[in-house]
């Protein structure tokens, strides 16, 4: 349902015409392990709302919805299914820890989602998240009620289910299940009756809230004439991400006016005249945690400096013995040990109260990207200043997955590991009891280096806890480019005055022996020590790992707060062309220009975070000739590149690359990029 969300910011302003929104969730057997291990998955079937609710059942399930502006898909006569009239995102910001809901959070979703000329009062029906669990099923009611009963009316009270009892709990698409399951039941006029809901939950006090489960099916109710069918959806994620979204079944006349006149199938915010101020959006503070560079100030001195961060793979990461070779002729071998690792980086665990037994055992990026946070939040000021908390969000991108999803699927695949170790040993006659020492032995060796705590929310949900944030939050995978996608989906919550803060961070700690295997396959891995980016010497380059964080906010807004400005993001441009690379990144760049109302001439710096192959090189070169040729140009377009220096940060890549280009332009300086000789034709002409 974020994705719901992120697709309704862009459509509001223009960015695109129609969104394609889904979930895909494939149920994988170690989730049910970590679910197990949580005590949040059944094992007899999944109750909602029911006295014997004892978890979860994970289940597959793929679904997607398209979405227009109502003008949008009136004007082009489609067949509306459904109207989307509010959405509310929020977390639920400091808790007693990642796994307990809290209804603050859960009230504040739903407050956002009914606004300008949408009355909860309408609704007919709500579709429950109701996980089967005692806790959050009577936490989910509880919300609803402080959150609707003052606006709901008194003589009767409205009917909830939860899809989950009949397929379980999909996952990442369970919100769109539910919101599906939602219009299909006003389509066919019929609530169902919720199974699996024979004694209710004790800890629900049923008489006294305003809503019941129906246990049979019932037609939908008849509205008031002028009135819609109109029903609510709830979608919660693990550490305290909340959507609450409000569906009505048709168009009617009070409603047609008002989305015609605004353009806005989806915001209860109110409307406001844009200027250019409103639309650019200030980074007023930021924080590196690179290779060679744990702060900002470090990783322009890094940078002026030319110096090389990079080093042979550390003790404690993978093995050199086993998986290094110069000359590699099978699979799982690498011909370059060199990479982009930190090497002294240390959490203060203090300063975030976060308990050491729990370091050890989470994902280490977690406690990167809290202390690269922790800076940008000091470096905005606002470890002293006063800020909304509850306006603030959380966006984090990166690649899922990396080194600590690999030592975690070791450590939960330890019984398969044994059982091909005890039949291994068997067969060659080991007695019995030395099988078992040699199994028992390895187990013990493996999990001295296992972590555990597993999914990709509680990289967000994790700052948004620390720093008591509750303007909601998520997590992004859009491969290499997932921190820039994470910024332009800041901007599309800012521009849409959904928050008035987003911390938005990037992070990646993927140096396992997979991605050198990966890299080389590609044909990216470099020989030895890269050689600058779009330089005729260049043949490849080493993965690197990090984190950053920026501090966004409307620049309106920075200017009458005070706040510092750093620099200013006037435009994003988004392209995909699966075939033509060339064509997306022209594509991708003049989107850009023109919504920062910018001309080409005026571009003078462009930092690319290279991916090490000649011929995307070239292809990108190519594109910015193109694309900045201008009649008016008084100087040269300088383009950069941080990626030979300290390596291919994956999902952080975007991030370096803007980081690196604010302390260029606060400096109004570029350093050299060291041992850059020979450019590239195409690179020489921009």
């Amino acid at each position: 349902m974020i994705a719901m969300a992120m697709g309704i910011h862009a459509l509001r302003h223009g960015h695109i015409d129609m969104a394609v929104v889904g979930g895909a969730s494939c149920s994988k057997w170690y989730a049910l392990v970590l679910f197990s291990q949580a005590k949040s998955i059944s094992g007899t079937g999944s109750r909602p709302f029911d006295a014997n609710a004892d978890g979860l059942i994970s289940s597959d399930g793929y679904a997607a919805v398209v979405l227009k502006t109502l003008p949008k898909a009136l004007q082009d006569g489609d067949r509306v299914q459904a109207v989307i009239r509010g959405i509310g995102v929020s977390s639920d910001g400091r808790g007693k820890s990642l796994w307990a809901p809290r209804k603050e959070g859960q009230i504040l979703a739903v407050d956002r989602a009914y606004g300008r000329g949408i009355d909860p009062a309408w609704l007919q029906y709500i579709e429950c998240h109701a996980t089967s669990t005692q806790v959050g099923d009577s936490t989910e009611l509880s919300a609803l009620t402080q959150g609707l009963r003052d606006r709901l009316p008194r003589d009767r009270k409205l009917p909830i289910g939860s899809v989950k009892a009949n397929i379980g709990h999909t996952l990442e698409s369970a919100g769109i299940a539910g919101f599906v399951k939602t219009v299909l039941c006003m389509q066919h006029d019929m609530i169902p009756g919720q199974i699996n809901f024979q004694t209710p939950n004790p800890d629900v006090p049923w008489n006294d809230i305003p809503f019941y489960v129906p246990t049979s099916p019932q037609p939908w109710p008849n509205p008031i004439e002028g009135r819609p069918r109109r029903a609510a959806v709830n979608a919660f994620g693990i550490g305290g991400l909340n959507v609450h979204v409000v569906i009505d079944d048709r168009i009617v006349e009070a409603t047609r006016t008002q989305a015609v006149v605004s353009g806005d199938l989806t915001s209860s915010a109110p409307i406001v005249k844009e200027t250019p101020d409103d639309l650019a959006v200030a980074i007023v503070g930021a924080a590196a945690v690179l290779p060679g560079a744990l702060t900002l100030s470090a990783f322009w001195d890094l940078l002026v400096s030319g110096k090389d961060p990079k080093v042979n793979v550390p003790s404690g990461r993978w093995s050199e013995e086993i998986y290094y070779d110069p000359t590699p002729t099978g699979n799982t071998r690498t011909h370059n040990r060199r990479g982009g690792y930190i090497t002294d980086f240390v959490y203060d665990w203090k300063k975030h109260k976060v308990p050491p037994k729990q370091i050890a055992n989470a994902n280490p990026l977690q406690f990167m990207l809290l202390d690269a946070a922790d800076q940008a939040i000091r470096d905005a000021g606002y470890d002293v200043k006063r800020f909304d908390r509850q306006r603030a969000s959380v966006i984090v991108g990166s690649v899922y997955g990396g080194d600590f999803a690999c030592e975690m699927q070791m450590g939960l695949r330890i019984p398969e590991f044994q059982k091909h170790i005890r039949d291994e040993l068997r067969s060659r006659g080991v007695p019995e009891s030395q099988v078992e020492k040699v199994a028992a032995a390895y187990q013990d060796l493996l999990l001295k280096h296992m972590p555990g705590s597993f999914t990709a929310s509680t990289l967000a949900s994790r700052l948004t806890k620390a720093f008591d944030m509750m303007g909601g939050a998520f997590s992004i995978d859009s491969n290499d480019v997932s921190s820039l996608a994470a910024i332009g989906a800041a901007i599309g919550m800012l521009q849409d005055r959904a928050a008035d803060m987003v911390l938005c961070a990037a992070g990646q700690r993927s140096m396992d022996i997979n991605v050198y295997e990966g890299f080389r396959l590609r044909n990216v891995l470099a020989s030895g020590d890269p050689k600058p980016s779009f330089s005729e010497e260049a043949d490849g380059i080493v993965p690197g790992e990090g984190a950053g964080v920026l501090i966004l906010k409307r620049l309106s807004d920075a200017r009458r707060d005070g706040d510092r400005i750093r620099a200013v993001i006037r435009g994003v441009g988004v392209a995909l062309n699966v075939d033509e690379y060339g064509v997306a990144y022209r594509d991708a760049v003049q989107r850009a220009l023109q919504q920062a109302g910018a001309s080409a001439g005026a571009i003078t710096l462009v930092e690319s975070a290279s991916g090490g192959s000649r011929f995307a090189e070239e292809t990108e070169a190519t594109a910015l000739g193109e694309v900045l040729q201008d009649s008016n140009r008084v100087v040269p377009a300088v383009v950069g590149s941080v990626v030979s220096q300290i390596g291919h940060t994956l999902g952080v890549s975007g991030m370096a690359s803007v980081l690196k280009a604010t302390v260029e332009l606060e400096h109004g300086q570029v350093p050299p990029t060291p041992g850059m000789s020979r450019p590239i034709s195409p690179a020489r002409k921009t």
